[in-house]
């Protein structure tokens, strides 16, 4: 498993080059939904359907939600692009179970320590519109073995419109009240998060095809002057 080793400068070089390279891909970012009251101790679970994402969740985390994240990558991914665990990325090895095992538990010391961790439960990248969406059991096995956690669903969405370059739509989602879960086995708990994440998807979804951005947060347009 390879750590994380954040480092300021490294970060700083990152936020220069990320913001114009997003803007020259794409059009807008649209973001739904409210800021978690409590962005530290919180388990952000996520839909992966792109190579992009890892990119746009540090955006957001940075412009936006401002947690001190740190995120789980493949292992494959992060010995190609090194970078990532300069700002928060750590590495899983799916192939691995003893690995496995490891970077989970990192990931729960780091909860344990306040700090947030941003998660693909599908593991691999689906397409945005597959169902069953095939989460994985490890938000479920770390949601387990930390007190007081809280759960954020991110859904994202790429779409091309009337523009030129693709649109990104964000949804923020709410915590889902503990009770309502905690006393369910892993495998359900795990079927349970991915219910909350596909109905999330699906409302994002309905958003973007009644392009309804009249409550959202223009992401790009927002952040031009940093």
């Amino acid at each position: 498993m390879i750590p994380a080793k954040k480092n300021r400068f490294w970060a700083w070089g990152f936020d220069q080059i990320i913001y114009p390279l997003l803007k020259k891909h794409f059009q807008e970012i649209y973001v739904y939904g409210s800021i978690p009251q409590h962005v530290n101790r919180t388990l952000y679970i996520i839909n992966h359907s792109v190579w992009w994402d890892p990119i746009l969740i540090y955006l957001l985390n940075q412009k936006l939600i401002k947690s001190d994240g740190y995120a789980m990558m493949h292992e494959s991914g992060l010995r190609k692009h090194p970078i990532f665990k300069r700002i928060g990325g750590f590495s899983i090895d799916r192939n691995n179970p003893k690995d496995i095992i490891e970077s989970l538990q990192y990931a729960v010391e780091k909860l344990h320590d306040d700090k947030s961790v941003w998660m693909f439960p599908q593991g691999d990248e689906q397409p945005f519109d597959q169902r069953p969406l095939g989460f994985q059991s490890g938000a479920s096995y770390i949601i387990e073995k930390v007190q007081d956690l809280n759960v954020i669903p991110i859904s994202i969405m790429y779409t091309f419109q009337s523009t030129k370059k693709a649109n990104i739509y964000v949804f923020i989602g709410s915590n889902p009240m503990h009770e309502s879960y905690a006393s369910l086995k892993r495998e359900d708990k795990t079927r349970f998060l991915e219910q909350i994440c596909t109905q999330q998807l699906d409302t994002l979804k309905q958003r973007v095809l009644e392009q309804d951005v009249q409550d959202a947060i223009p992401l790009l347009r927002r952040n031009q002057s940093g």
